[in-house]
């Protein structure tokens, strides 16, 4: 895979107009984070902030921002991406409006550092990162499981959940994380999980085992003082916890 041109959220002044009669040997992805409207040869399709379009090779290419300035991802790519296409049951040139718009611009966002670096084995990275975005299209728009998160939802859960692991010690609960984020507990553990793809719970002892085996590596720690360092006031309820994270009790962990 090779990018030839990419941009995410790249404005344009309202009014912008782009018609490509032919793409040539390259497929060119758009992701609209304003309103656009699509023109063909049958119909104008008006698309509203989030629609994805992947265009095929060869293939005449038009659209406008008539009432609004402009903003996008996009990029141009050479490859052959007709294997991937089927198996992910997606199809060129056709209009998708994943749930999660966020995701396809990170993705395209980490690609335009990777094309701005020119770093090594950067067709490698674009592979992957297309299968990526790939699998994020036909999970999140062919068969969607999740509403979408607002921005402010989003931004929220990021620093609630950035102030409970760098206080791993303190005895949070999920009721106290929610109310930092202003939400119910209900809403705020569904909302965290589809965000980071684990509990609010799960995601602190995850946190408090890293740092207890980086503890327990140095020697410098008794597995007591381990527990009470990572915020556990039973020693027993720790090495349960360790065990079932790594798959051996801390003095094993050591041994090993």
């Amino acid at each position: 895979m090779k990018i030839t041109h990419i941009k995410s959220q790249w404005s344009e002044k309202q009014g912008f107009t782009l018609h490509r009669p032919d793409t040539g040997n390259e497929y060119i992805f758009l992701h609209f984070l304003s309103p656009a409207v699509l023109h063909s040869s049958y119909c104008d399709i008006a698309v509203q902030p989030g629609a994805c379009i992947l265009y095929n090779k060869f293939v005449a290419q038009h659209f406008s921002s008539p009432d609004n300035v402009l903003l996008h991802d996009w990029f141009h790519l050479q490859g052959d991406l007709t294997e991937k296409m089927e198996k992910y049951e997606l199809s060129f040139n056709q209009v998708y409006y994943p749930t999660n718009g966020f995701a396809i611009t990170d993705i395209v966002r980490g690609m335009e550092r990777e094309f701005q670096q020119a770093n090594e084995f950067s067709e490698d990275y674009y592979e992957a990162k297309i299968t990526e975005l790939l699998l994020t299209l036909t999970r999140n728009a062919l068969h969607p499981t999740d509403k979408p998160l607002s921005e402010r939802t989003r931004m929220l859960l990021e620093d609630v959940r950035k102030t409970v692991l760098l206080q791993y010690t303190e005895p949070w609960e999920v009721e106290d994380m929610a109310k930092l984020a202003q939400m119910s507990r209900s809403a705020f553990y569904d909302a965290y999980k589809q965000l980071f793809g684990i509990s609010p719970k799960q995601d602190l002892i995850s946190c408090r085992i890293e740092h207890a085996k980086f503890m327990l590596l140095s020697r410098e720690y008794s597995v007591e003082q381990v527990a009470q360092l990572c915020g556990y006031t039973n020693t027993c309820h720790f090495i349960r916890q360790f065990k079932a994270q790594t798959g051996a009790t801390p003095k094993k962990f050591i041994c090993l």
